[in-house]
């Protein structure tokens, strides 16, 4: 993995581990190529993610990744930390609601990202004119 050319990726925190890391975002170096447990095994020693390391998700893009998940990396992509809420995962109702809200915020962030992105081209317009 240290061979490799190195990508900034952003990294989102969610419940227990926002706590834990004390962020809610950040960015990180990572290798371009990467394993799931190399993956894993960086955010927990770089956030001090050891207590909850074993029983949280990835997921890279808004696509939850599997432990046999082999990455390739690209400026700008986006890792969410996901810990599961003690207890409701027993409950397959609770998890859809769950999984159907966390897939509304990651659509929320992009539509955000999106407006920004176009007011900022507006801007720049209006600028040349």
């Amino acid at each position: 993995m240290d061979d490799q050319k190195k990508i900034e990726v952003k990294i989102l925190f969610f419940a227990k581990a926002r706590e834990l890391a004390g962020l809610s975002e950040c960015s990180l170096k990572v290798a371009s190529h990467v394993t799931y447990e190399e993956l894993c095994t960086l955010i927990v020693e770089n956030f001090s993610l050891g207590a909850i390391r074993r029983n949280f998700i990835l997921a890279v893009n808004e696509e939850y990744l599997s432990s046999e998940s082999i990455l390739d990396f690209k400026e700008g992509d986006e890792i969410a930390v996901i810990p599961p809420i003690s207890g409701v995962f027993q409950d397959p109702q609770i998890m859809a609601v769950y999984v159907f809200l966390l897939h509304a915020v990651f659509q929320a962030l992009l539509l955000f990202e999106l407006t920004e992105l176009r007011v900022s081209c507006q801007d720049g317009l209006h600028k040349n004119l």
